[in-house]
């Protein structure tokens, strides 16, 4: 399994993404077609396709370990694991809707404050109640085969070229833009895994 001079996988290791014919519903697959987790599929243990209605995590590949997870409403990320206290499990975990403004996207709902969303404003990222417009774009985000060649990565729908970021040096979460740079692959790309509340 190759590595190329980018430090990319090469393509037989690019997880891509299409719609199983369920309107609404996305799933990761590997090249090979083969939904991740079963046999066939070569991704690490614990990732989770991102069908509507599904408890989730999102992990940044920068910081394993961590979740992303909402403090005093703003989105954040901090070390989530078994061992944490209920409260914490809530905040990191998010359940998949259909894109609010492109159901072919997708949107996350929080587990412990229904009807609040990950959404994006001024550019940094909050759970907030669905309200008017833009919110359900602000609040609707396109997965993407991760920027560093594996996992995922969580486009704007109303922003071309803009990801979910958790910044270096920073916990907070952002929606920023992409610069092509190497190190901004790593911190616009997570890990979907189950989330530790339903």
């Amino acid at each position: 399994q190759a590595i190329d001079s980018t430090g990319v996988r090469t393509p037989s290791q690019i997880i891509t993404i299409n719609r199983n014919g369920t309107p609404g519903q996305v799933t990761i697959y590997e090249q090979d077609q083969s939904p991740v987790g079963t046999p066939g599929g070569t991704s690490e243990p614990g990732t989770v396709p991102l069908t509507p209605g599904t408890s989730v995590g999102l992990e940044p590949v920068t910081l394993y370990g961590f979740r992303v997870r909402h403090i005093n409403f703003i989105a954040t990320t901090s070390v989530v694991n078994a061992a944490s206290t209920a409260v914490t499990k809530n905040d990191s975990s998010f359940r998949v809707r259909a894109g609010l403004a492109n159901p072919n996207c997708v949107s996350f709902e929080s587990i412990n404050f229904a009807n609040f969303y990950l959404r994006h404003r001024n550019f940094q990222v909050y759970i907030e109640q669905r309200g008017v417009t833009p919110f359900d774009q602000d609040a609707t985000f396109c997965p993407k085969t991760g920027l560093t060649g594996q996992n995922t990565s969580f486009e704007s729908v109303n922003f071309a070229n803009y990801y979910l970021r958790v910044r270096a040096k920073e916990n907070n979460f952002y929606l920023d833009r992409f610069d092509n740079s190497a190190a901004m692959r790593q911190q616009m790309t997570f890990g979907v895994r189950p989330g530790y509340a339903s």
